[in-house]
């Protein structure tokens, strides 16, 4: 949990210590007081629009709290949208005082970079309690199953890629399946994630290894649709469907063979009577 954690901050580059809070503080804390007194005055002299805005700039910096004048303050400079505001003081007044303009987008800028990092702190936040209850989620789950000495679907393919290539048995347990094992299908190869494809290899790695102890012909075959993927489901990679065509043809040519890719050109779930019939 601790490294998933930091990975979500450092994907959204921010601090680990970083909190809402601290943030807030900055923003508020480093408002230049001089410079916005200064933009008040002027913009109080000018339409209503700019009164509205110089009003909220007063309210916040006459305020004993800050904090509570904060969002009026920030929405001189940024919509509703956290968006910049494209003027923040009119086009006539501001040509007047284009220091003032200048002052006024200088804060702008900072709020906005400041904004950012607040909503990427919150983002962080709302993950690391999803993944809290998820990895505590995933725990429970795990520990069930060891008191019912139970294993589910996922359990099932890690185990049987671990036993077929990186446990000491593996060499023994391949000899004792290669000698039952002629043909290998896999259906809706397109869903098949890489721990699946994994055991395929191994399974099949004396298949085009030369001259063996049988002559029976053996096979793979594979019937997938890289445009039918469930994408991600169960890790479902049709990416591996394609990576691993390439793999198998390269190891049936150094046996001396040849893959055959068949494509299907027709499909028999919509010909003229099934159609009719819809």
């Amino acid at each position: 949990l601790e490294g998933i954690c930091a990975a979500i901050r450092i994907a959204l580059s921010i601090g680990d210590e970083e909190t809402p809070d601290a943030i807030l503080n900055e923003m508020i804390g480093g408002v230049p007081g001089k410079e916005m007194q200064r933009a008040m005055e002027i913009m109080y002299g000018g339409t209503q629009t700019d009164i509205k805005a110089a009003e909220a700039i007063d309210r916040f910096l006459a305020g004993n709290s800050r904090a509570e004048h904060f969002d009026d303050y920030k929405q001189v400079f940024l919509t509703a949208k956290d968006e910049p505001r494209k003027n923040i003081i009119t086009k006539k007044r501001g040509e007047e005082y284009p220091d003032i303009r200048e002052s006024l987008n200088e804060e702008q800028r900072r709020i906005l970079r400041l904004n950012a990092r607040l909503r990427a702190v919150r983002v962080a936040e709302a993950t690391e309690a999803i993944v809290t209850i998820a990895v505590a989620i995933l725990d429970a789950f795990a520990e069930a199953k060891r008191d019912r000495a139970l294993l589910d679907y996922d359990d099932l393919i890690e185990k049987s890629r671990a036993l077929l290539m990186e446990s000491s048995m593996a060499p023994w347990v391949l000899y004792k399946l290669d000698g039952g094992i002629d043909h290998v299908l896999i259906d809706e190869a397109q869903d098949t994630n890489p721990d699946q494809w994994e055991v395929v290899a191994a399974l099949a790695e004396e298949f085009f290894a030369g001259e063996g102890g049988r002559e029976a012909a053996r096979t793979v075959f594979a019937v997938g649709d890289g445009k039918q993927s469930i994408f991600s489901f169960q890790r479902a990679d049709p990416e591996g469907f394609t990576r691993m065509r390439d793999y198998f043809a390269r190891k049936i040519a150094e046996a001396g063979s040849r893959l055959e890719q068949v494509p299907l050109t027709v499909s028999f779930r919509s010909t003229p009577a099934v159609l009719a019939a819809v």
